[in-house]
């Protein structure tokens, strides 16, 4: 058998023509209400579905104006909406609200035309409920962007330009710029150049991998001054899952900012010179001394102290005491480089750290023009106060190779240049440093000896004079080094008292016997 091509339209079987749906069966199959009202707006026809929602009668219903199904707020609307559309050709709509049977509101999307010839007017009303919730609940939503104190800024996702969608008033306060003058641009038009950089990039690699992030970084207000931002950014998604959107939530931590670092600032720094004080000083030589590791240079540790300062306060009083010490801190700075360090010790002792040094040459130098500065009076009350310091040099890693040792050395070089009387700066001699290397060995090996039980007793017999009977014993501490012998307290005994291991070398090692 061939078969047929059912694509020609000479194959192709008409349908049978159905019978065309009584108006009521449409009407009850509108999932909406139906209504037709003559000429004073009494209800002459409605469907199931108003019916249902009145739960009235046929005969109540046919009582009653369209108007009155509506609550009472909305009837002159109502009335209005009929009256402009027997009057008109064109149909006429409204929202309105009515009251179900069940106490519920409904609101409806009624639309009215003219029946030509008839006298009356039909309509229909569409459920508009559950729109008007979601339209409220964003208008609630709207509201409490525009009041929330923070900055928000919504942001289409668009790979790497996203232009802004909305800001919020805040955002306009914060910012200084207006919605017009923001919307359809990448919110990156605020950065302030050069600041923060890394942070940035932080923020980009988070919005290409579509996650949160959160950041703190400055930006430009419209008028070019600085603000510190806290910005989270959250992607949003739509109903496949994909991030169309960036929510940015804005809070101008400026004033935090700022109250911190000045808080920082003094716990850092003395207050009468702005110097860096003890807290920060160790830190800062220990970033120098781990670069000169690193680079292989010299680190110089200058300790400063002022000639008959005390002088100066008795003869002149404390406020010029103040000015000296502040004059004298800003020409150290002065001496020295950004990348050095200038701090006050205490009272008028000052340290320097000059970091970076390629050779002892490059130091001196330094260190003469500093001296130089210092060399400079004071001008007070129409006075000219002669000042003078005592300069005490230590080099690492020549002299020692910690900030506190590197101190101790500049501290002794400092007292050698007080001694001798001049203004010249004082190196750290090598009898010093080979003392204190003498001195770090001996108490090495006195904890070793403690360890190691090194240390034992002698016990020397007391006789009679008469008798020679024996009396008694005399104990006698010795110390078996193992390099130089058997040693007597002599050699060892002070330099322990000095360091707290005597007591424990003498009573904590050893059960004393009984001698009878």
């Amino acid at each position: 058998m061939k078969a047929e091509d059912f694509t020609r339209p000479e194959n192709r079987k008409r349908p049978e023509r159905q019978r065309a749906l009584p108006p009521d069966v449409i009407t009850g199959a509108y999932p909406g209400i139906f209504y037709v009202a003559d000429r004073h707006g009494m209800l002459t026809q409605w469907n199931q579905r108003l019916q249902a929602i009145t739960n009235l009668s046929d005969r109540q219903l046919g009582a009653l104006r369209l108007a009155d199904l509506f609550i009472e707020d909305d009837r002159e609307r109502v009335e209005a909406l009929l009256r402009d559309a027997g009057e008109q050709q064109d149909a006429q709509s409204i929202e309105a609200s009515m009251q179900g049977s069940d106490g519920a509101l409904v609101t409806f999307l009624l639309s009215v035309a003219n029946a030509p010839g008839t006298g009356q007017v039909c309509g229909f009303g569409i459920d508009i409920t559950a729109r008007r919730a979601r339209e409220s609940l964003l208008r609630l939503r709207e509201r409490a962007l525009h009041a929330a104190s923070n900055g928000i800024v919504i942001t289409r996702c668009m790979g790497r330009e996203n232009p802004i969608d909305y800001v919020n008033p805040a955002f306009e306060r914060i910012t200084g710029y207006t919605a017009a003058e923001a919307l359809g641009r990448d919110s990156r038009f605020m950065a302030a150049p050069g600041l923060d950089d890394d942070l940035r990039t932080q923020l980009r690699e988070a919005i290409r991998e579509r996650r949160e992030a959160t950041v703190v970084f400055r930006n430009l207000r419209k008028d070019g001054g600085l603000f510190w931002n806290e910005l989270s950014v959250t992607p949003v998604q739509d109903e496949r899952g994909m991030v169309t959107h960036y929510i940015g939530i804005i809070n101008d931590v400026t004033v935090i900012k700022e109250r911190t670092s000045c808080l920082e600032h003094r716990l850092n720094h003395d207050a009468l010179t702005g110097l860096v004080n003890r807290n920060l000083l160790w830190d800062r030589m220990e970033q120098a001394l781990q670069a000169a590791r690193r680079n292989k240079t010299l680190v110089a540790v200058v300790l400063v102290d002022l000639n008959k300062f005390k002088q100066i306060n008795d003869t002149y009083g404390h406020e010029a005491g103040d000015l000296v010490l502040t004059v004298v801190s800003r020409r150290m700075q002065n001496a020295v480089r950004d990348t050095d360090t200038v701090a006050r010790l205490a009272g008028d002792e000052f340290v320097l750290v000059l970091a970076d040094q390629p050779s002892l040459r490059y130091t001196m130098r330094m260190i003469e023009r500093l001296r130089a500065n210092l060399a400079q009076p004071v001008a007070f009350d129409q006075h000219e106060i002669a000042i003078g310091a005592s300069l005490g040099v230590s080099i690492y890693p020549h002299d020692a190779d910690a900030p506190l040792e590197l101190v101790k050395a500049a501290d002794l070089a400092m007292y050698d240049a007080k001694a001798s009387g001049d203004t010249e700066a004082h190196f750290y001699p090598a009898d010093h440093r080979a003392s204190a290397d003498a001195r770090r060995r001996f108490e090495s090996n006195l904890v070793a000896a403690l360890d190691n039980d090194e240390f034992f007793l002698m016990f020397q017999p007391r006789m009679g004079a008469r008798d020679g009977a024996l009396r008694g014993a005399q104990a006698l501490l010795r110390w078996r080094h193992p390099e130089q012998g058997v040693l007597t307290p002599a050699l060892f005994l002070k330099q322990a008292e000095s360091n707290g291991m005597a007591k424990r070398s003498v009573t904590g090692c050893w059960r004393w016997p009984s001698i009878a």
